[in-house]
């Protein structure tokens, strides 16, 4: 989908700018490859939660919308588990709970398999981690 936008902002540009009573085509152009950039950054927001039993850390790294990367570190006693909410349409939210509230994920949402194998792995260190 991105990528039809760009092509077509593209058209919009070239014309846009050949002809000076055609800057609604530039101006349309440039917006339509924000939206593609915008589109982009999200079909390509991704992410990963490391657990590190020997430093006690919980490490959060995203990149989103935008391209904006995230970098989130807790200690890994506060952390209650891992869950798994399904957001319709075949998507699924990775989520990791704190104790006393709160809660960080991977990226919003995501088609992927493994998130249960993953919550379920994680629920399993967690009780067997020594605080």
């Amino acid at each position: 989908m991105p990528a039809i936008i760009f092509v077509v902002a593209t058209k919009f540009i070239i014309s846009g700018s050949k002809r000076n009573d055609h800057r609604s085509n530039l101006a349309v152009g440039i917006v339509l490859v924000v939206v593609a950039v915008v589109l982009l950054s999200g079909f390509l927001a991704h992410g990963q939660v490391v657990f590190d039993k020997q430093t006690g850390i919980v490490t959060f790294d995203r990149t989103g919308l935008w391209f904006r990367t995230e970098h989130l570190s807790f200690p890994l006693r506060d952390v209650s588990h891992a869950t798994v909410q399904p957001m319709g349409g075949g998507s699924y939210h990775f989520i990791v709970v704190f104790k006393g509230g709160g809660a960080e994920d991977i990226v919003a949402s995501t088609s992927a398999g493994g998130q249960y194998k993953a919550a379920a792995a994680i629920n399993e260190f967690l009780e067997t981690r020594s605080d």
